[in-house]
């Protein structure tokens, strides 16, 4: 599979958040799809895929003609959809860490693409600097890679740029509630990986490694609403999908604990209050 490289600022080649990454991807290149799929969405194909069907039906998606998708990883998403919407001509599925895009993308691709693999176009870029001309596109489209931008508005706009006027944009990622203070943001992204998780994900076990320093950021559902609309979208639906299980249940009830108690004893400092969703 044929790959562009676009221009990448080398600090950010050089940041954590895609060393380690790369590293990851080495670690993977000989191991399945599915394992592939299971370590880096946390959800097998098959999972996935009714997943992505699930979404598709609920929002009553339909994609044709030229797309991008931003902060592509492994290219799940773009495979997807072209599965799923047969006048979808080409996705750029585009990525910032290149061994992810040299060594995992095109086996993805390949899986669930079949014969339409050619549609996929492999790139290895940035988000914030998207080398396509100006209103280029009929859609865009991102699954849980928004939240690693260090600039929302930035984001936004360059994807408003390159998408045709009444262009779809698909965010698929997190949201946390309005009512996420500062002090628990700043403690959930001052959080240090333990040495377990680093040496699973391919990361040197003795570095201190932050969520913040991994690219992770905790954006308020505000936040997101006024970047889009700073970048000239109007927000047309909101749907929440979260698995109903216990677990699920005890954090919801735990998220109406005051985050002060939660953080002093424990008791799931990471979650926040849910936020009713709009469709």
């Amino acid at each position: 599979m044929k790959v562009l490289k676009w221009k990448i600022p080398e600090e950010l080649l050089s940041s954590p958040e895609v060393t380690n990454r790369d590293a990851l991807a080495e670690k993977y290149q000989s191991a399945s799809v599915d394992k592939i799929l299971s370590d880096y969405h946390s959800l097998s194909m098959r999972e996935l895929c009714e997943f992505y069907s699930r979404m598709f039906s609920i929002l009553d998606v339909k994609l044709n003609g030229i797309g991008v998708e931003l902060g592509a990883g492994v290219a799940a998403f773009s495979s997807f959809a072209i599965t799923r919407c047969p006048k979808i001509e080409k996705i750029y599925a585009i990525e910032l860490v290149p061994k992810v895009v040299d060594l995992l993308q095109s086996k993805v691709v390949a899986a669930i693409c079949g014969r339409d693999e050619d549609k996929v176009v492999s790139v290895n870029g940035s988000f914030d600097d998207i080398a396509l001309p100006d209103q280029y596109a009929e859609f865009a489209i991102e699954y849980d890679s928004f939240h690693h931008s260090h600039n929302l508005n930035r984001t936004l706009s360059e994807v408003g740029r390159v998408l045709k006027p009444r262009g779809l944009l698909l965010i698929v990622d997190r949201v946390n509630s309005d009512q996420l203070s500062d002090g628990q943001r700043q403690y959930m992204l001052g959080i240090e990986y333990s040495q377990d998780w680093k040496r699973s994900y391919g990361y040197d076990a003795n570095s201190a490694i932050t969520r913040a320093m991994n690219g992770e950021h905790e954006y308020r559902y505000m936040e997101w609403k006024e970047a889009l609309q700073d970048a000239g979208f109007s927000l047309e639906g909101r749907v929440e999908f979260r698995r109903a299980t216990y677990k699920r249940l005890i954090l919801g009830v735990a998220a109406f604990i005051p985050f002060s108690i939660r953080k002093r004893y424990n008791l799931f400092p990471m979650i926040s209050r849910f936020q009713k969703g709009e469709i």
